[in-house]
Order: C-alpha cells, then structure tokens, then sequence
C-alpha cells in the first residue's frame, strides 16, 4: 500500500492490480434498503431525500431572513447541485477500488485528530450534542473527503491512480511561467494580477454592530450609535466599545478588503451604496455615520472605523524567486482545475442522474 499524507489530511493509496469496480465487502459501498419520504434526487447509486432538502432550505432561509418563493428556490437549487458534485466525486473514489480496512484506518485516524482538536472525548461529546450532531455524522463525512481527495489527487498527478501509479504529469516547462506572467500583467482577473504583485487599494475596518432588538428599537438604536461614535471621538478607545456594546466577534476588525468587495458588502447587508462610499473616502481614524443592516434574519446599526489604508501596488520582477514561486503555483491549480472538470464530465456521464437539469450545460 502507499500512502500520501496532506497536511490535515489522508490520501488512500491503492493495491497494485485493483481495477475501478466496487467493493462488496466494503460496508461504505454495500447495497442498503432505506424507506424515504420522496426523492428529491438521483445520482448514481445515491439519493438526495424530500426531507433532507427541506429542512436545509429552512435552516439556510432563517439564517439568512428569506422567505419569498424565489429565494426559497434559489436555495434547493444550490444545495442540489452542491450535492451533485459531492456524489459524483465520492462514488469516483469508492469506483477506484480501495482496501476497505485501508478506508476505515483512514477514517479513524482523522476522527481521531477531529476529537483532538475538540479538547478530547468529553469535550468533542458536548460540542457534538450542543450543535445537535453525532460523531457518525462526522465519521460520514470523513469517510467522504478521503474518497474525494485521494479521486482528485490521482486526477491532478499528485497521487497514484486506479493503476497504482501516477498517470499525470505536474512538472512546467520553462517558458510557461514566463507566458503565465506576461498573460497575468495584462489579466483583469484580480486573483491572477495579485499573483504577480499587481494589488489594489485594500482597507481595514473596524465594525461596532448594535443589534436592534437587543436596544429598545431601531431609532434608540442609532441614537445609541451616534452617542458611541461622541465618546469615540472624545478619547474612549474604539475597541473597548466594541467589545461593550458591540455584538461583532473579532473586536470588530474586519481582514482587508477591496473596494469592490465593500461595494457588493454594501450592498448585500445595508442595502444601499452607504459603506462603499465611506470606505472610498475616508481619513484614517474617521468615522462612519450609523448605517442600518441585515444580517442572518437579525437587523442592527452598523458604525465603521477606518483603521488602515493600504495602498495598491505594481507588479513585482520576473527574477523574483518568491514569485516565481507563486506562479507556478498558480499555473498548477488552473491544470488541477482543468483536469477535475474534464474527469468529472466522465464520471458525469457514466452514471445516472435525475433529474436531468442537474448537469451542468454540456455534460449531456
């Protein structure tokens, strides 16, 4: 057997001569007879139930305060096709033909890390009762991500496939990191600019966020809003406000962002234009005026600090060791991209799928 170790994770290794069929005597892979309420959908071998659907929908609308129909359908669309995917990618990796005592080693070393972290079997038991769950759940979906992960390893060259040996060749030429940097300096994709340096205007902010039900109101709550931002500005330190009054976790600060970002922020959580021209336009050390918001079905008052400006910057030289780096990199997670799309419309194609529209255009 071979085995690959990630950082945080496993990756299954596979004996030499298994071909890509199931494993009867794998307890993951068996045939189970289940009674359901309705099916939702069919991938493969796998279903996704009426009930499972609804009640992700619910607690996904009550999180986010929706309730119009279209939202609600916007909803059980994402999470269908979320489910897709995941289906596909773990019936591809039970397809490939692993050891099964290899999987269950595998999911017990990581459910062992996953207890760990929790402060061990005590505490892992009272987180897991706090939020509802049960350590099978977490077993399940451990189970899933060494599927995942070893199937998408042996696509992308970075493990061994269904033969037992890599079948993917990761290594770049030379001049394809001199291409990808010309191409990236011309890019209007902010992801490859920032790979070679090119960064824009990025601001830090600091968030006060004063729930409206937990302050008598929404006019008693900007009014306390604007009486804070006083005290703010007479000398009262802007973080010990917020970890008083404040319902932010963080002290409040929030991790660079850009102004496009602030722009969509903007709009998704006050529902106006409101934040975006602050963070445009103001000094360090000034504040904004209270600004209602929407959040997880909650509203509140939302009073920004600007902590930092960082100013935007050129691209960096070609001869630069550590960008080079940074490009390669980046040239290899668009391959792994490219290589995961094209694998999955094979698996796609080979198993079935109801309903139809679940496929993406183009995998028909």
């Amino acid at each position: 057997m071979i085995y690959l170790i990630a950082t945080g994770c496993l990756s299954l290794g596979l004996a030499q001569g298994q071909g890509p069929v199931r494993n009867p005597a794998d307890p993951a892979q068996a045939p189970v007879e289940v009674t359901v309420d309705g099916v939702a959908a069919v991938v493969g071998d796998q279903i996704v139930t009426l009930r499972e659907l609804e009640e992700f929908t619910a607690q996904r609308a009550n999180a986010m305060g929706l309730s119009r129909p279209e939202d609600l359908a916007r909803i059980r669309l994402g999470y269908l096709e979320e489910r897709y995917l995941l289906l596909l990618k773990v019936q591809a990796g039970q397809d490939m033909g692993f050891d099964p005592e290899l999987v269950r080693r595998g999911e017990q070393r990581l459910f062992a890390e996953e207890v760990e972290l929790r402060g061990g079997p005590v505490a892992a038991s009272k987180e897991f009762a706090a939020l509802g769950q049960r350590p099978e759940q977490l077993q399940k979906f451990l189970r899933q991500r060494l599927y995942i992960q070893s199937w998408e390893w042996a696509q992308t060259g970075r493990a061994a496939g269904a033969s037992g040996r890599v079948s993917v060749d990761r290594n770049l030429r030379p001049g394809q990191n001199w291409s990808a940097y010309q191409l990236a300096l011309k890019s209007p994709d902010p992801a490859e600019r920032a790979m070679v340096g090119m960064m824009p205007l990025q601001v830090v902010l600091q968030q006060l966020v004063l729930l409206v039900e937990d302050n008598g109101g929404e006019e008693s709550t900007l009014e306390l809003a604007r009486t804070l931002i006083e005290e703010a500005r007479s000398g009262t330190d802007f973080t010990d406000l917020t970890r008083l009054w404040g319902a932010a976790p963080d002290d409040g600060i929030l991790e660079p962002r850009t102004l496009t970002e602030l722009e969509q922020t903007s709009r998704f959580l006050h529902r106006s234009a409101a934040l975006w021209e602050f963070a445009s336009t103001a000094a360090v050390g000034e504040f904004s005026a209270p600004m209602l918001g929407w959040q997880r079905g909650l509203s509140g008052v939302w009073v920004y600090l600007m902590r930092e400006r960082i100013e935007s910057t050129s691209a960096r030289d070609y001869l630069d060791a550590a960008l080079q780096r940074r490009v390669r990199a980046g040239i290899l997670r668009s391959l792994d991209q490219l290589r995961l799309r094209v694998a999955l419309k094979g698996v796609a194609n080979s198993v079935y799928v109801w309903p139809p529209s679940l496929r993406p255009t183009g995998e028909e």
